[in-house]
């Protein structure tokens, strides 16, 4: 009698996990059946935004445990909007567990290109590896992608080891995007003959970009990003540059021209190293720098921490002048910047 109720239950036991086995199965594959249809619904609303994708027929794989979205030759094309932005792969795979449908890893581990126009030539670069997540929502959603190995094309490129981009909305700042940027180990291109040399160690950039920028030819959407109130507010920035240091925040926007305006301040340790460096660009005389370095040096304030005392500045551009100070009651002109023009102008 005991063992035949024991059979009983066990039989019973099992019963119940072939259906909830089953039952599970028919969740993952409606989920996953809905996941596939609803890509093209994805797609249009990234058309909406300027943003054109194309890619070969798509695959969910991963039962039971993951859901993963295979994306063959992925191409996101944001040709006529500013700036303007093409990407292309071999292979985009998006993985999500079955408990949390709203994120999602993203990861391209073959090579893959990228183009990037703010109104003149493309500069054109392949991307050894992509990486990120994604966050769906429509308040609050979140994109952080991460780009590994980036090589400029030409015979004297730009190189990246490592750029993570993170785009987030905030229900609290409607019509802003928090923007956090950061690259590491860039080396610039010989020429033009980078100010403090071609090795820049990291910059790091974080704050919000106000305002939506329209999806229009580069000028008119820069024109009515601008009237509405556009700017870009730096709360942060970082930068690593040689024997410079510097760490601050600014406020970019554009003139009626459509020419950046800026205004921000600095704490910069080794201002040494940028005298030197005007000095050799021709910017600065000698003896202008020799005075210079006497008064910066005597104005730089310990920083605490057994660093190099730090000098505190402020930098703007306006009418294509880049200025830093005033400094001891005189504003110095470091360079001027080429004109933008603006081909739908």
């Amino acid at each position: 009698m005991v063992r035949t109720f024991r059979t009983a239950t066990l039989a019973v036991l099992l019963a119940l996990l072939v259906l909830a086995g089953a039952g599970y199965a028919w969740f993952w594959h409606r989920v996953a059946a809905d996941i596939a249809a609803g890509v093209p619904a994805w797609a249009a609303s990234l058309a909406a935004d300027g943003v054109r994708v194309r890619h070969g027929p798509v695959a969910v794989t991963g039962f039971p445990l993951v859901f993963r979205l295979e994306v063959p030759q992925p191409v996101f094309d944001r040709a006529a909007a500013m700036p303007a932005m093409r990407w292309s792969g071999d292979r985009l795979t998006l993985t999500a567990q079955p408990w949390a449908l709203r994120e999602w890893t993203i990861d391209v581990p073959q090579p893959s290109r990228l183009e990037l126009s703010a109104g003149g030539s493309p500069w054109t670069a392949a991307v050894a590896r992509v990486d990120g997540r994604l966050r769906v929502d429509a308040a609050a959603g979140e994109l952080v992608i991460g780009a590994h190995g980036i090589a400029g094309s030409g015979d004297d490129p730009l190189a990246i080891a490592a750029v993570r981009l993170r785009l987030a909305g905030d229900p609290q700042r409607r019509g802003a995007l928090a923007v956090a940027l950061t690259a590491d180990a860039i080396r610039l291109p010989a020429r033009p003959q980078p100010l403090l040399g071609r090795d820049i160690s990291r910059l790091a950039v974080d704050g919000w970009l106000v305002e939506r920028i329209p999806n229009l030819p580069p000028a008119a959407a820069l024109e009515a990003w601008r009237n509405a109130g556009g700017t870009v507010d730096v709360e942060r920035f970082a930068l690593a540059w040689g024997d410079v240091q510097a760490d601050g925040a600014m406020t970019l926007a554009l003139d009626p021209a459509l020419q950046p305006l800026l205004a921000g301040t600095a704490s910069l340790t080794g201002h040494e190293a940028v005298l030197d460096a005007l000095v050799a660009a021709g910017t600065l005389r000698r003896m202008e720098a020799f005075g210079m370095r006497a008064l910066l040096g005597a104005m730089a304030a310990p920083t605490g921490d057994g660093q190099r005392p730090a000098l505190r500045v402020q930098f703007s551009i306006q009418d294509r002048r880049v200025q830093a100070g005033p400094v001891g009651g005189t504003t110095y002109r470091l360079l001027s910047l080429p004109r933008i023009e603006w081909p739908d102008r």
